[in-house]
């Protein structure tokens, strides 16, 4: 059996990587959101300088971290570099639209 994250398949003479899929499917179910710390109240407005996911992805990296694993239980490291530059689009959106 193949471990890898991703496979790859030969498709006429080439060969093409598929992906596993969503980031979303490392979500563990695990985590208690009562036994974290608050970090306060979500301000529900949307910031006055927008992150561009192309741009940004570097800068806000630790916030990405914390997005993932208090939204998902789910580890920074544990995710493909597909599967984080994913998780970081909806960060962005969400932070963007003023849901966090």
């Amino acid at each position: 059996k193949n471990n890898h994250r991703h496979n790859k398949k030969k498709k006429h003479g080439t060969t093409t990587k598929i992906s596993e899929g969503s980031f979303r499917d490392k979500t563990s179910a695990t985590i208690n959101a009562s036994n974290l710390v608050s970090l306060g109240d979500v301000v529900r407005e949307p910031p006055s300088d927008k992150l561009d996911p192309e741009v940004n992805y570097f800068s806000h990296n630790s916030h990405l971290r914390l997005f993932l694993y208090r939204q998902f239980g789910i580890y920074f490291e544990d995710l493909t570099s597909e599967e984080s530059h994913e998780a970081f689009r909806e960060f962005a959106k969400s932070y963007n639209d003023g849901k966090l």
